[in-house]
């Protein structure tokens, strides 16, 4: 098998990538700006290491919890409000940036409501490493709600202007709703979280 079918690029889709990201988008659920507007920093002092999931240490000056992914998906279900969704939900949450990105103090992105998005599992992986979802989440990030890990812009990409965004309801007061859902938890992680926060 030749070299170059093993390893696909984006330029391989040509004409079908604007396809695959207009059905993507479409599908995915996206915060809504004014929740985002209400929480503009990280919404919890975590950041991805599920091996030492649970564990608290320093991270440039500040108190961080390591976690699996379940805090940012606590951010962007609890500031709209929600509790959780049922077991088998079919929904991945996705970093539009990956963790490479601000490496110097990841804490500020890992849980940031622009750095997050709802998508169908099935979707998953078109946004993971170079995905052709990835530049269209970027750029919307920056477009929408003003925000990039490191305030820069990033590049706008082919078409953006034709695709149709999705957002989750607001909740009428995101910041009340959260503390609610927050106080109430008793997960572990949870309590531990609101004691590194300061939250009672």
């Amino acid at each position: 098998m030749p070299a170059d079918v093993l390893k696909p690029t984006l330029q391989d889709l040509g004409d079908d990538r604007i396809a695959l990201v207009t059905i993507a988008i479409r599908h995915c659920l996206m915060p809504h700006p004014d929740v985002v507007s209400a929480f503009p920093y990280a919404v919890f002092p975590s950041v991805r290491d599920a091996r030492r999931r649970g564990h608290v240490e320093d991270c440039g000056g500040q108190a961080v919890m390591f976690d699996d992914n379940t805090t940012p998906r606590w951010a962007l279900l609890w500031s709209h409000g929600i509790k959780s969704l049922p077991r088998a939900h079919g929904w991945t949450f996705a970093h539009v940036w990956d963790r490479s990105t601000a490496a110097l103090h990841p804490h500020h992105a890992y849980t940031h409501l622009a750095n997050l998005c709802m998508m169908p599992e099935f979707f998953g992986s078109l946004s993971d490493k170079k995905g052709p979802l990835v530049g269209y989440l970027q750029y919307h990030a920056w477009n929408r709600y003003g925000w990039s890990p490191d305030m820069a812009p990033p590049a706008k990409p082919t078409d953006f202007d034709e695709l149709e965004w999705r957002y989750l309801d607001p909740a009428l007061d995101p910041q009340s709703a959260f503390r609610s859902i927050f106080l109430a938890s008793r997960d572990k992680r949870a309590i531990e979280l609101r004691r590194l926060m300061s939250v009672s």
